[in-house]
């Protein structure tokens, strides 16, 4: 199935990219971190990326973890013809945030 294996290359490639940053996603979120890759690509897919309704979660996520965040995820959005999306970024840099801290954000 072509729509899985592309799945599976981009969830491969944001662990790699994490691998290489040195951040580790503590071991009781990565199935929920697989989770939330795989929904966030078929976002990406449908041209239907989520929505900050309330942008008071930027004050809790570090500007580094921003633009780590950032930098991830520039070529999927290139790959899907999709614009940056800021809530895209925070939800990523949320768990970015949270393995730097030791599973808190």
């Amino acid at each position: 199935m072509i729509g899985k294996e592309l799945q599976e290359s981009d969830l491969e490639y944001i662990h790699k990219f994490l691998k290489e940053k040195s951040i580790i996603i503590p071991e009781e979120y990565k199935d929920v971190f697989s989770n939330h890759v795989n929904v966030l690509i078929r976002r990406l897919k449908e041209n239907q990326c989520a929505e900050l309704q309330d942008l008071s979660i930027l004050d809790q996520i570090s500007v580094s973890s921003f633009e780590l965040s950032e930098e991830m995820l520039e070529p999927l959005f290139k790959k899907y013809s999709v614009k940056p999306n800021k809530a895209e970024q925070a939800l990523m840099a949320i768990y970015i945030e949270m393995s730097r801290k030791g599973g808190t954000v």
